[in-house]
């Protein structure tokens, strides 16, 4: 009797182990796909700043591997007040932001990396990168680029740490823990 005791208790905690441990990390495998999917539903982001209208549109996802951030192409128009219009297109990354209460990612310190606009003066090259650049770190760490289901919000429940992510064969992975 005491012998099926024993083995009962050590079932019960091996089995303790293995679910604590499970529960204490969680990976989520997020598609291009399903990022672009996401992302799309943001844009485009629109701005009135000083040297007029910008409009960033069309985004398109990239997944560098070996990496953890999102990198995207934008379109970018500027109409600005004297009617003129310049049309282009930039690269932006950024770090994803883990909202553990929402099951929510977002951008984190999103940058500019590349800016090219057709037939811009050059007398406005640093003025528009600055504009761009603020719009970006303004606006976009607004947009959910990812949102948890409500199967993954039950996984993850207890997960309110945002613990690694990493881009594997066109892929996010993105490890949440305690």
């Amino acid at each position: 009797m005491k012998h099926i005791l024993y083995v009962s208790l050590i079932t019960f905690l091996i089995t303790l182990c293995l679910v604590t441990l499970k529960a204490h990390a969680y990976t989520l495998a997020i598609s291009q796909k399903e990022l672009q999917t996401m992302i799309e539903l943001w844009f485009p982001v629109k701005q009135a700043t000083a040297i007029g209208d910008v409009k960033l549109s069309s985004p398109k996802i990239h997944l560098p591997d070996d990496s953890g951030r999102i990198h995207f192409a934008v379109n970018i128009n500027l109409e600005m007040p004297d009617q003129y219009v310049a049309a282009g297109s930039g690269v932006i990354d950024g770090e994803l932001d883990y909202n553990s209460d929402r099951g929510e990612f977002y951008l984190r310190e999103p940058r500019l990396l590349k800016l090219e606009v057709d037939g811009l003066p050059s007398s406005y090259d640093a003025i528009v990168l600055s504009v761009i650049n603020d719009l970006t770190r303004q606006q976009l760490p607004l947009i959910v680029v990812y949102r948890l289901d409500k199967e993954e919000i039950g996984q993850a429940s207890v997960l309110r740490t945002l613990k690694s992510i990493r881009v594997h064969k066109g892929q996010l992975l993105v490890e949440l823990g305690l």
